[in-house]
């Protein structure tokens, strides 16, 4: 298997952040894991930090695309995990969820260690994938060859706006080819196996919870 440790060095990047921007993204993923959106106020109560720091911490990763939030000013969209409905759907730990892209949706169960239920599609057919994980393996497929197409971050821009919407899955090798038909270079072609290895990498921090 080809070494797919944290590619274009997302991991790293989130890693070198700030410990309250830190406590504040791990806190709001937790809660929208458990179906709910995160206020400011218990982001902020959670993290040690006044409200008015709270708030300008999450606005500003809001602005990055590193946290979604609604009108109200509420995290819905942390890390790679959603309550905004996406075309990548998520069932773990009892709760129906969505990811920003195909890499989050088979690597926050695969670093979380659970069991969840992947349903997205072909980004070149649109025929549906669907993804069994159990201990945060993947367990099966209804595509034997399934594919995850993974770009670096431009971290000139917003994650969740500009880089996610390239990581894609295909149900196939010949199916990302005829898409791609050689054209984009600068990104990998995983295995769902890799995929997992790669989750494993750029969510090691939500192994840490006690």
């Amino acid at each position: 298997m080809e070494d797919v440790h944290d590619i274009g060095g997302l991991g790293q990047h989130f890693n070198k952040r700030t410990p309250s921007e830190k406590s504040l993204r791990l806190a709001s993923f937790y809660r929208i894991l458990d179906g709910k959106k995160a206020s400011v106020n218990e982001l902020a109560l959670q993290s040690g930090i006044t409200e008015q720091q709270a708030q300008q911490y999450i606005e500003a990763m809001a602005r990055d695309g590193r946290l979604v939030i609604d009108e109200q000013g509420a995290v819905v969209g942390s890390h790679g995990l959603s309550l905004l409905p996406t075309k990548h759907c998520l069932r773990i730990g009892g709760h129906d969820l969505f990811t920003w892209c195909a890499a989050d949706a088979v690597g926050i169960p695969a670093a979380l260690g659970v069991d969840a239920t992947i349903h997205s599609n072909c980004f070149q057919c649109n025929e549906p994938i669907e993804i069994t994980m159990s201990d945060g393996d993947v367990q099966s497929s209804n595509h034997a060859d399934a594919r995850i197409w993974v770009v670096e971050a431009d971290l000139n821009c917003s994650i969740v706006g500009c880089t996610c919407p390239q990581i894609n899955f295909f149900c196939s090798i010949e199916h990302f080819n005829k898409w791609n038909n050689g054209q984009i270079t600068k990104g990998r072609l995983l295995t769902l196996e890799e995929g997992v290895k790669l989750g494993n990498c750029w969510w090691e921090d939500v192994k840490c919870k006690d």
